[in-house]
C-alpha cells in the first residue's frame, strides 16, 4: 500500500505572514496593487502551491522550495550596507552598456536613482521606471493591464507574487513610437539573512511601437535567496518586442519566474532566457496570440552543473489564423544535474493556416546528468502545419575525434562542442558584445572556471 499523499503546507506560512501584515501593507501599497490582493489572498488559501506530480509540475518540488522560512522585506528596509550605496547605479562593462537605457532593481525594488537624467533622452510618452511613478502619469494605463493576464488562479506562485508585491517594473512605448537605445534592467540580490524576493514586470507596446529589452540578474551575497518573478507583457498591432533575460546568480539562489504574453495582429516577438548560473530555476512562458499574421520565438539555453535544476514550461495558444510560432529551448548538463521540459502547442478551431514549431535538444555531458522531456500538440484545426521533437544524447565523438587528430586537446574541444551546440539560441540575442560575453560564460562554466561572473561588472558576484 502506497503512501498516503501529504497535503501541501508549505503556503501557510505565507497566509499567516499576509494576515499579521495585512494593515500595513493595506496603508502602504498602491490602489493599482492593492486591487488585486483579495483575488490572490482567496487563489492562495484554494490552491496553495503546485505540488510535485501534478500536470505542469512533474520534475520540480515547489512546495519544498517555498518550505524555508524565508524572509520578505515588506517595510522596504535598506539592505544595502553603507559601503554599497552606489548598488542601484551597477553598470556593466560592456560597450553596449553606454548605448542602453539603464534602470536597476535591488531585491524586490525598482530604484532609479539615475533615471532624471535619462528621461530627457527618452521620446516623449515613453516610460521606464517604477510603478509608484508610472501610476502618477498614467493612471488609466496602470489600471488597465496591471493583473488583467496574471490570473491568480494560473497557480499558487502567481497568486503569492500578486499578495505580497510593493513594485513593479514597467516599460510603456506609446502607439507608433520606437525605442532605438535598448533598455537594460540590471536586478541585484544582496541581504545578510534568506530573502524571498517578489518582482513584478509591466511592459506594454502600442501599435507599431518597437522596443528591446535586456535584464541581467545578478546576486551579491552568498546567502540564499528565493525569485518569485511575474511578467504580464502587452504587444499591440504590427509591435515588435525583443526581451533577453539572462540568469547569473549563485547555487544557492532559487527562482520562479511567468512571463504572460499577449500579442496583437502582425506583432513580432522574440523572447529568450539564459539560464547560466542557478541553484533551482522554473520558467513558464504563457503566450497568446490576439490577431492575425503574428509572430513569435521563444528560446532558451540553460548551463548546469553539481545539482543544479533547469525546468522549463510553454503553452503557446494559437486562437487566430496565419500566425506563427517557434520554439527553441536546449540544455547543457554536467555533473549530477538536471533538467526538464514540458512544453504545448494549442492550436484552436479558428486558427487555421497556423504554423507552430518546437524543438527541445539536450547534451548530456556526464553519465549522472538526467533531462527530462515532454512536447505536446493539441490541434483542432486542420489546415496547419506544427511539429515539435526533442533530443537528448551526448557529444558527436566523431566531431570529437576529428578535432583531436588536428591537434586540440580533448576537453578543449569538448567545451568548443558544447558551445557550438547552444549558439543558435545565443544568436537571437542581437547585441554582438553580449552574444560573445554570454559565449564566454558558457565556455568557462564548462571549463570549470568557478564563480562565474560578467567580467570587471561582476567583480562583486559570487
Amino acid at each position: 500500500m502506497s503512501p498516503r499523499k501529504q497535503p501541501p503546507t508549505a503556503h501557510l506560512q505565507y497566509l499567516d505572514l499576509y494576515q499579521s501584515q495585512q494593515d500595513y501593507i493595506d496603508q502602504h501599497s498602491l490602489p493599482v496593487l492593492q486591487a488585486q490582493r483579495d483575488f490572490a489572498l482567496e487563489a492562495l488559501s484554494e490552491y496553495a502551491l503546485p505540488q510535485r506530480g501534478m500536470e505542469d509540475w512533474q520534475r520540480i518540488d515547489i512546495e519544498s522550495l517555498y518550505a524555508p522560512d524565508y524572509g520578505i522585506n515588506l517595510q522596504e528596509l535598506d539592505l544595502a550596507p553603507a559601503g554599497h550605496k552606489q548598488l542601484p547605479q551597477y553598470n556593466c562593462d560592456l560597450s553596449v552598456n553606454a548605448l542602453t537605457i539603464k534602470a536597476s532593481a535591488l531585491n524586490s525594488n525598482y530604484l532609479y536613482t539615475h533615471y532624471a537624467n535619462q528621461k530627457r533622452k527618452l521620446p516623449e510618452g515613453v516610460f521606464v521606471g517604477s510603478i509608484k511613478e508610472f501610476v502618477k502619469e498614467y493612471p488609466d494605463l496602470a489600471e488597465r493591464y496591471y493583473g488583467q493576464i496574471a490570473e491568480v488562479d494560473t497557480d499558487g506562485t502567481i497568486a503569492l507574487n500578486t499578495l505580497f508585491v510593493q513594485d513593479a517594473f514597467v516599460l510603456y512605448v506609446p502607439d507608433g513610437m520606437q525605442l532605438e537605445q535598448p533598455v537594460q534592467l540590471v536586478q541585484l540580490l544582496h541581504a545578510q539573512e534568506p530573502l524571498l524576493c517578489i518582482r513584478r514586470w509591466l511592459i506594454i507596446l502600442g501599435d507599431r511601437a518597437e522596443a528591446s529589452i535586456l535584464v541581467c540578474d545578478h546576486t551579491i551575497d552568498r546567502t540564499s535567496f528565493l525569485i518569485n518573478q511575474v511578467a504580464e507583457i502587452y504587444v499591440g498591432d504590427g509591435a515588435q518586442l525583443k526581451l533577453f533575460d539572462m540568469e547569473e546568480n549563485s547555487h544557492q539562489t532559487h527562482r520562479t519566474c511567468t512571463y504572460f504574453l499577449r500579442q496583437g495582429a502582425e506583432s513580432q516577438v522574440t523572447l529568450a532566457t539564459y539560464t547560466l548560473n542557478n541553484g533551482i530555476t522554473r520558467n513558464s512562458f504563457r503566450t497568446r496570440f490576439l490577431g492575425e499574421r503574428a509572430e513569435q520565438i521563444l528560446g532558451g539555453v540553460a548551463v548546469t552543473n553539481g545539482t543544479q535544476h533547469v525546468d522549463t514550461f510553454t503553452r503557446v495558444e494559437h486562437i487566430k489564423p496565419k500566425c506563427h510560432s517557434t520554439q527553441l529551448f536546449k540544455n547543457l548538463l554536467e555533473e549530477q544535474s538536471t533538467g526538464a521540459f514540458s512544453g504545448r502547442i494549442f492550436v484552436a478551431q479558428s486558427a487555421q493556416q497556423t504554423e507552430a514549431y518546437q524543438s527541445n535538444r539536450n547534451m548530456l555531458l556526464s553519465p549522472e546528468a538526467r533531462m527530462y522531456s515532454k512536447p505536446q500538440l493539441e490541434i483542432y484545426a486542420d489546415d496547419v502545419q506544427c511539429s515539435h521533437g526533442m533530443a537528448t544524447g551526448h557529444l558527436d565523438e566523431e566531431a570529437l575525434f576529428y578535432m583531436m587528430q588536428r591537434g586540440i586537446p580533448e576537453h578543449e574541444a569538448r567545451v568548443m562542442l558544447s558551445v557550438a551546440f547552444v549558439g543558435d539560441v545565443i544568436a537571437l540575442m542581437p547585441l554582438e558584445d553580449l552574444r560573445d560575453r554570454i559565449e564566454s560564460i558558457v565556455r568557462n562554466r564548462l571549463l570549470g572556471n568557478e564563480p562565474t561572473h560578467c567580467s570587471q561588472c561582476g567583480k562583486l558576484i559570487f
